[in-house]
């Protein structure tokens, strides 16, 4: 079974995600630990797992997140898009 893994450390915009995802009626389970939400999202290929994300990005106003090292000298005023990973 494929699944998809949404992290954030942001518990508005966990919320937010939720219940997009929810609204969309996609098989998820969310968990939150020590201020680090996720939600695992299931039965999507990769393919419509790239075109949801892709989705709320626009959705949210959101960047995908780069590495640490390009974000030297970069504007960090922006939002970033929570770490996101397909198993």
């Amino acid at each position: 079974m494929n699944t998809t893994t949404i992290r954030t450390s942001s518990k508005n915009l966990y919320e937010r995600i939720h219940n997009y995802i929810k609204n969309k009626r996609i098989s998820f389970v969310p968990s939150i630990s020590n201020n680090s939400y996720a939600i695992t999202l299931f039965g999507l290929d990769k393919k419509e797992a790239d075109t949801l994300i892709t989705k709320m990005t626009r959705h949210f106003h959101l960047r995908k997140m780069i590495s640490q090292e390009a974000q030297v000298g970069r504007d960090t005023s922006r939002p970033y898009w929570p770490t996101a990973s397909a198993a």
